[in-house]
């Protein structure tokens, strides 16, 4: 069975509204496409942008990875497996637990030491992601009833294609950001069915009733940008099986 009809037959089972997009980052050829330009809530998956605007500001010389930014008491947030004593943290490290664990501490220190305006200007600007923006700090819940972040499956591809084929930052800011994003600690959605060690380059994210994964596969021949969020569930939690199944069918398919 070709990929496209294994996932059509697998979208009857999605619990909510699925935006899928694949497409190979070096031919530009799209593999498959559903609700792909779609303004979706981003939950997490914004993130990747964030340490893109970060990594940006560090090769213009504002920032240092070795610099330290202050976390103070109230900085720290309920869900932080990470923070617990106040005290400075090296952007390095602030920039890994973002990402590798989706930490909003972390997040938060990042966005109010860059500034909410410099991470949009990047993201407008070098790359280019007209449907993603930010516009309120992690787990601000009381600015979530008027400014959400927003992004789509078209930017999240075209975001993650400027980083692997070398059009931001330099080769050693590039580098690190691949070196974390292949450290990705959450494994329950695009990787959730696949047992064989995989080259995955990817972020999760999720909130009441959506979910998302998003990222490159690297295979021996291709770059393959797969990306999979689930919107408007019947449950609170979402829907990581169905991302699961459709990331088996996929990851299968290109490295067969």
């Amino acid at each position: 069975m070709e990929l496209k009809e294994t996932i059509d037959k697998l979208l009857i089972e999605s619990e909510g509204k699925l935006a899928i997009f694949l497409k190979d980052i070096d031919t530009d050829e799209v593999i498959y496409s559903l609700r792909s330009s779609e303004r979706i809530v981003s939950a997490s998956i914004i993130k990747v942008a964030i340490m893109l605007a970060m990594m940006e500001a560090i090769r213009e010389g504002r920032f240092d990875l070795d610099q330290e930014l202050f976390v103070s008491a109230d900085d720290i947030l309920y869900d932080t497996e990470v923070f617990t004593t106040p005290r400075p943290y090296r952007i390095e490290e602030l920039l890994y637990w973002m990402i590798i664990t989706s930490d909003n501490t972390a997040t938060n220190i990042l966005i109010k030491n860059l500034k909410m305006s410099y991470i949009n200007e990047y993201i407008q600007g070098e790359l280019n992601a007209r449907d993603t923006v930010l516009r309120r700090y992690m787990l601000d819940f009381k600015a979530r009833k008027d400014h959400e972040n927003y992004s789509s499956q078209r930017d999240m591809c075209t975001i993650f294609g400027k980083l692997f084929k070398g059009e931001i930052l330099n080769a050693k800011l590039r580098e690190k950001c691949l070196t974390i994003l292949h450290l990705q600690r959450a494994k329950d959605q695009l990787l959730r069915y696949v047992y064989a060690p995989v080259d995955l380059y990817h972020k999760t994210g999720e909130l009441d009733y959506l979910n998302h994964d998003v990222g490159v596969l690297m295979t021996d021949k291709r770059r393959i940008y797969i990306g999979v969020s689930v919107f408007d569930c019947k449950t609170k939690d979402g829907d990581r099986k169905i991302v699961g199944k459709i990331g088996k069918a996929a990851i299968e398919h290109f490295i067969k």
